[in-house]
């Protein structure tokens, strides 16, 4: 593939939601590649 779409989120939340966020994203076949980083303060 030689096209994409690039998204960049920032939110705050509490530990749990980044884990959760990955399971869900882990189930949609449209996503091919994500990351997610914490950002510890």
């Amino acid at each position: 593939m030689r096209d994409g779409f690039y998204y960049f989120i920032t939110f705050e939340a509490t530990s749990e939601v980044p884990g959760e966020v990955e399971k869900r994203i882990r189930i949609m076949e449209s996503i091919l590649r994500f990351l997610i980083v914490s950002k510890v303060a």
